[in-house]
């Protein structure tokens, strides 16, 4: 790996540190920057980025994930219902969508559509409730919308 690659991968890893905690599509800003940079097998470093947030995520939220373990269990089958329509979108795609995956022209399609969804969102009233409320419904209807979070630019 020559410098410049070394560069690349630098400027992506801090792209998808930036954009993971944002409500904006980490994976959409790597289709279009890894392609704008020229960078091969972005699939492969799109796999590698994620892994290393999945790390962070672990390492910050590592007490609450024990808690959910622990005095929260009765939490785990809504977060398999809600994991269930995003294995059932997600498997086929990736199996038979690497190109659709990769486009930048679905990215950029894909972020007006997130953009539109923000500023509707903003004009909704804000509620919050505990997690350890979540319904079965609201677990599944929020698998949905993270199935079509498989799409970049969503």
């Amino acid at each position: 790996m020559d410098l410049y690659q070394v560069g690349q991968m630098i400027l992506l890893a801090v792209v998808q540190g930036i954009a993971e905690f944002l409500p904006i599509s980490s994976s959409g800003h790597i289709v279009v920057l890894g392609t704008w940079l020229g960078v091969e097998e972005l699939d492969d470093v799109n796999v590698i980025l994620h892994l290393g947030t999945l790390g962070a995520i672990l390492f910050v939220y590592w007490t609450k994930l024990w808690q959910l373990v622990g005095q929260d269990r009765q939490t785990i089958p809504r977060l398999i219902v809600a994991t269930v329509p995003a294995v059932v979108i997600g498997l086929p795609l990736e199996k038979y969508g690497d190109q659709l995956l990769a486009s930048p022209l679905l990215a950029g399609f894909m972020f007006l559509v997130t953009g539109g969804m923000l500023i509707y969102i903003s004009t909704r009233k804000v509620g919050e409730r505990p997690y350890q409320l979540l319904t079965y419904r609201q677990a599944l209807l929020i698998g949905i919308s993270q199935a079509f979070a498989v799409l970049p630019g969503i």
